[in-house]
């Protein structure tokens, strides 16, 4: 791993140094503060013994009742899926989510086709969407993709930039479970095809909650056991061994949990009567949604999903 580009402890000093107000924003400053803090923690831990334990303070572990919720989930997914006809190369990919982004009337994005990349599709923080080289979809598959990146990840950052404080665009202290919640919920709604993708969320959970305990192989080998590709199961290892020297010890990179977790989140939510257009403000927290309305000056979302827009 690279050095970092930056000098923690100088880091640590000017943060120590600002002062919050004692209103709605200066309570969502403080704990995007204390995030800060984590997240400089994690870097600063990266191929050390205290690399999982940060992980985990930072972005959390599956417990047994999150384990429970995504084995459940996969004793449903079927030992084939439907081949796919018609699948669509990362070029072919670029021009839809372009013609996406001119539907919607998202000004300043645009899409990059990039080579060493993990992931599929990501939706960046400099209004750019970035898909992988070597990415194949179906064009259910895509729909479900630009629901997931453009139509959660671009308009809650759309959004964001409209209200009074960039914090907003940027992101609350601890946005992504809810972000990444939202997102699959979003995916959901469209992609209506029986696919291993449905249930890649589950699969971290289970790869991660296995990491911490074991290397590499195991990771591999446990996620192949309940049914996944050899290439799912490659990512998941490869995702989860991330930040550590030695990938044959136990130990976990847990961000992939808010996934799943986020997911639950968002039902739950809904089922409890919640708004989904509430998340749509910015790049928030859940858990911070009644601050979060009580700041000067916020804006109506203008950017919504057409299930939203519809109702």
């Amino acid at each position: 791993y690279k050095p970092l580009k930056f000098d923690p402890n100088n880091l640590y000093a000017r943060i120590k140094r600002i002062e919050f107000p004692d209103t709605p924003i200066g309570i969502l400053w403080r704990k995007k503060i204390d995030e800060i803090k984590r997240k400089i923690g994690l870097l600063e831990a990266r191929c050390s013994d205290h690399f999982t334990t940060q992980s985990i303070y930072l972005y959390g572990e599956p417990d047994q009742k999150t384990i429970d919720e995504a084995l459940k989930l996969i004793q449903k997914m079927p030992e084939h899926f439907p081949k796919t006809e018609n699948m669509l190369n990362s070029k072919e990919a670029k021009k839809l989510f372009e013609k996406a982004i001119e539907e919607f009337g998202l000004k300043g994005w645009s899409v990059k086709i990039k080579k060493d990349m993990v992931a599929d599709a990501i939706a960046g923080k400099s209004n750019s969407v970035m898909l992988r080289k070597d990415a194949m979809f179906s064009e259910v598959r895509l729909k479900g993709t630009i629901a997931h990146e453009i139509e959660t990840h671009a308009f809650t950052a759309t959004n964001g930039a409209q209200q009074p404080y960039k914090i907003f665009q940027r992101g609350l202290a601890d946005y992504l479970t809810t972000e990444e919640g939202l997102a699959v919920y979003n995916q959901e709604k469209v992609d209506v095809e029986e696919t291993e993708k449905k249930y890649w969320a589950a699969s971290s959970v289970i790869g991660i909650h296995k990491a911490i305990h074991s290397s590499f192989a195991e990771v591999y080998e446990e996620v192949l056991k309940y049914g996944f590709s050899m290439e799912r199961a490659w990512k998941v290892a490869l995702k989860a061994k991330r930040g550590l020297s030695d990938t044959s010890k136990p130990g976990a990179f847990t961000k992939d949990y808010v996934y799943f977790k986020g997911h639950l989140m968002i039902l739950d939510f809904v089922k409890n009567g919640g708004d989904i257009k509430d998340l749509y403000y910015g790049k928030l927290n859940l858990k911070d949604l009644d601050i979060v309305k009580k700041v000067k000056g916020l804006k109506p979302p203008m950017f919504l999903p057409g299930y939203l827009r519809k109702d």
